[in-house]
């Protein structure tokens, strides 16, 4: 194939040097000019029976060059996707997953944190090693290098904004949010935690924790639901 004038490979094209670029970088690029011109990287598999937890696609980081050897030149993180369930004309089922290791290979049992993402609505973040006290942690952090009082630190919100009937119905349902109750000093994290939900338009807080753990009620009543139960 012409270098100038471009071809056709009918077949296989293996680059045993790599693919090259400023850096070893590697751009993809739409030249097209007009409205939503965009690039597409397409992963596909030539299975032709996919079955429950087949991969379909699979990015995988690696520094194989690394001085250190042994665990240093293993893949250490993938990206893959992969079906959650037997392929059919009509299911195509399929998750995607993000994956870690400390110490082995990615995607040895037992080692490192997968983030998952299925197809019913689910994100999963998981710690896989099995030992004692491992657990995941999901952290909100604010990039503000001044926290003053009443600044938001972090907040959780959740909304139907594709609800039909609009107005209140696609307003904010609910939220959680971590408010500073003070200026932030190299002594002082004073914060307290809001809990609101909606009615009829945005929701606002309707219960608070306290930095000194007391809880206060914004709004409503305590109500014990249940007959025979009460404050202990």
């Amino acid at each position: 194939v012409s270098a100038t004038s471009g071809g056709t490979f009918s077949g296989r094209v293996d680059f045993t040097g790599g693919i090259g670029g400023s850096g070893g970088n590697l751009v993809l690029k739409n030249t097209d000019t007009a409205d939503d011109s965009f690039p597409t990287f397409t992963f596909q598999t030539g299975d032709t029976d996919i079955a429950s937890d087949d991969v379909l696609g699979r990015i995988l980081f690696q520094a194989p060059d690394e001085g250190s050897g042994t665990d240093a030149v293993l893949a250490s993180a993938r990206i893959q996707a992969f079906s959650t369930g037997d392929f059919s004309s009509s299911r195509n089922s399929t998750g995607l997953e993000f994956r870690t290791v400390t110490s082995a290979a990615v995607g040895t049992a037992g080692d490192g944190t997968s983030l998952t993402l299925l197809p019913d609505h689910q994100l999963n973040l998981k710690a896989l090693p099995t030992v004692d006290a491992t657990f995941p942690t999901f952290e909100l952090q604010s990039g503000e290098t001044t926290i003053e009082t009443n600044d938001i630190i972090g907040a959780i919100s959740f909304k139907a904004p594709d609800e039909s009937s609009g107005t209140d119905a696609i307003a904010q349902a609910a939220f959680i949010t971590a408010r500073a109750s003070a200026d932030f000093t190299a002594s002082v994290n004073s914060t307290k935690l809001q809990f609101g939900v909606g009615s009829s338009g945005d929701a606002t807080t309707r219960m608070t924790i306290e930095p000194d753990g007391d809880v206060s009620i914004d709004a409503g009543n305590l109500v014990i639901g249940t007959s025979g139960k009460g404050i202990d």
